[in-house]
């Protein structure tokens, strides 16, 4: 097995609306590709008005080297939040 780690950080006031995109998007996206084993998304609020992320993934067998997390999630689309929209 292999855990991949990726970290990223929104500002403060996009943070419940990343956090929802995920939840709704990338968890679920993660968790239909084929040996994947488990996803796992971590908050923490920082002390300079930015909230971080890390998504923890872990993956069996040939997957685990074969994919980056930007092929497992396929089509990048951006949220309210981040598209400066609202």
């Amino acid at each position: 097995m292999i855990a991949r780690i990726w970290t990223g950080a929104t500002r403060a006031a996009d943070a419940d609306a990343y956090q929802e995109y995920m939840q709704e998007v990338a968890l679920p996206g993660y968790a239909n590709v084929t040996r994947n084993r488990a996803v796992l998304m971590l908050r923490r609020a920082r002390d300079d008005d930015r909230t971080e992320f890390t998504m923890v993934t872990v993956w069996t067998g040939s997957t685990a080297s074969s994919h980056s997390p930007a092929q497992i999630l396929i089509e990048p689309c951006s949220t309210p939040a981040t598209s400066g929209s609202s």
